[in-house]
């Protein structure tokens, strides 16, 4: 085996400087051999079965803690429960063995590094040398792209590369309190501008891992960009900044500049992406917050801003998890670059029991908040307070939105920094599939992919669009009854969509715009849902080559 570079042996420590003392730092090895870097050897039994114990709860293993994270971001992106068609309808989860690699990057001017992972199949296929670059969705942690990227990448014999986008879930105290300081929302940075970079910089390391490792240069590899939801804005980033003569990746530790490979093509699902003239997630969910879902008002105000039916079905299934409320003040954060005690309108991530005590976090619970935790709180016992006051949720949500619409300087700072997230176009001739799920409540179809779209061609783009009946935004959520017989899930449309980009790129039928109608499960008595049939998800057929 070559020999590691100096760099990937130095252990990466996943936590900020704030930490307690006592709290917990979780080494990660960089580079490592797993029998099966796809589920962790859970397999899709495994993963429907509650999450993996500890052989001891008070000093969990690293290998432990990856299978946790494995089954948290497969059961985050994935409706893995039975009669939902993963494994049999669609996908295979099969035990990858191969070769894991950690490390870390920081861009020029960042504060903040940024996670990265290739995960390198003992069956990677040099003749054909394929790589799968992706980013976490939402906020989450260097393997929350495992389900979309992963599932379809490593089966295939592809390697695997992905990064957390200078998000992630390390999550630590800070030192005297019960304030906890998460990365997306507290770095000093700003991340979301940046998702681009951080992608690019993901398949430098994974090209250069791979050149080492089978002599591969990385003009030989065949590199497809694949995020869903945040993943699918940061790869239609990447798409836009890898065009560019000039584009500053920075430097590796050992003074070497990150140079991206070339990129072959790209899928991006639910993109919650930004161009000009459009509404972008920080307008619409503070708007969200405040409205009112049930009531006729309510939906008919938002229908006045371009909200449609299908999306405010589902808007208003999902708000009881009140994610509008997370979002908006995680991101308001991120936007200002704020700190964990300097959060805007007085929000603050606390550590709280259910009884509403403050205990401290031992060093067992918070490296369980680097597995199990989805990258923004509330959850795993971090919650997210509304700033003080009788009325201080509604206080709270209407400062937010003040920060959107109203002229105080710091509203004028948020907007310039969500104006820094605009994506360029793809070059022209790079492919591109951007598909989106027309019920979607939490990134509305009509707010990003579908003006993104437009904009793109207009700038010459090469991009089929494939609209999706009867989807939302979280697969998940389809293992509930009241979700399973309404939607059908976005991950098999996703890989069908790699799928028909691949053929493309070996010679095979143009991509097209396409209205996909597929078919809700019907309701079952016994178990609340008919299982899915390949018919039920109209998949499209395979054109044929021209």
């Amino acid at each position: 085996m070559p020999r590691p570079s100096p760099t990937l042996l130095l252990p990466l420590l996943l936590g900020l400087a704030l930490a307690a003392p006592g709290e917990a730092r979780i080494a990660t090895p960089a580079e490592r051999h797993h029998p099966d870097l796809l589920t962790g050897g859970l397999g899709l039994d495994g993963l429907r079965n509650p999450i993996p114990a500890l052989a001891d709860p008070a000093a969990p293993s690293f290998d432990e803690l990856r299978r946790r994270a494995l089954w948290t971001n497969w059961r985050g992106l994935a409706d893995v429960s039975p009669g939902g068609g993963l494994g049999s309808v669609y996908g295979e989860l099969v035990a990858v063995p191969g070769r894991e690699f950690h490390a870390e990057a920081r861009l020029p001017g960042a504060r903040h590094p940024h996670r990265m992972i290739l995960l390198l199949p003992d069956g990677f296929d040099a003749r054909r040398p394929c790589l799968v670059v992706s980013a976490a969705s939402g906020s989450r942690g260097v393997y929350g792209a495992i389900a979309p990227a992963g599932g379809w990448g490593l089966p295939r014999g592809c390697a695997v590369a992905a990064t957390d986008k200078g998000a992630g879930t390390d999550w630590q105290r800070v030192e005297g309190g019960d304030t906890v300081a998460v990365p997306h929302a507290h770095s000093g940075d700003h991340p979301e501008a940046d998702w681009g970079r951080h992608v690019l910089q993901a398949a430098a390391f994974a090209a250069r891992r791979i050149e080492r490792e089978h002599g591969i240069v990385p003009e030989r590899l065949q590199v497809l960009l694949l995020g869903v939801s945040n993943g699918g804005t940061a790869v239609l980033q990447a798409a836009g900044l890898a065009g560019e003569a000039v584009l500053d990746l920075g430097h590796d530790d050992e003074g070497r500049s990150w140079l991206a490979p070339p990129i072959a093509g790209v899928v991006a699902a639910s993109p919650n992406v930004h161009v000009e003239g459009a509404r972008p997630l920080y307008d619409y969910a503070t708007e969200a917050a405040l409205a009112d879902f049930a009531t006729p008002a309510g939906r008919e105000a938002l229908r006045a801003g371009g909200w449609t039916e299908a999306a405010l079905d589902a808007a208003l299934l999902a708000a009881p998890l009140d994610l509008w409320r997370s979002i908006a003040a995680g991101y308001a954060s991120a936007y200002l670059r704020r700190g964990p005690t300097t959060m805007p309108a007085g929000y603050r991530y606390a550590v709280r029991a259910a009884d509403g005590s403050i205990p401290p976090p031992t060093p067992a619970e918070a490296a369980l908040w680097w597995s199990d935790s989805a990258g923004i709180p509330p959850g795993q016992g971090v919650v997210l307070l509304d700033p003080e006051g009788a009325d201080g949720r509604r206080y709270g949500l209407e400062a937010l939105r003040t920060l959107w619409t109203g002229d105080s300087a710091e509203a004028l700072a948020l907007r310039a920094a969500v104006a820094e997230t605009r994506p360029l176009p793809p070059r022209p001739g790079l492919p591109v599939v951007v598909l989106h799920g027309e019920a979607d409540g939490l990134i509305p179809q009509a707010f990003s992919s579908t003006p993104y779209v437009a904009w793109a061609r207009r700038h010459g783009a090469e991009l089929a669009y494939w609209s999706l009946a009867h989807v939302q935004h979280f697969d998940a959520f389809l293992a509930l009854p009241l979700f399973a017989t309404r939607y059908l899930p976005l991950l098999p449309y996703t890989w069908a969509a790699a799928d028909a980009l691949l053929r493309r790129l070996d010679g095979g039928a143009a991509l097209v715009d396409q209205r996909i109608e597929g078919r809700p499960r019907a309701a079952s008595p016994a178990s609340g849902a008919a299982p899915l049939q390949a018919a039920d998800l109209a998949l499209p057929e395979p054109a044929a080559a021209p």
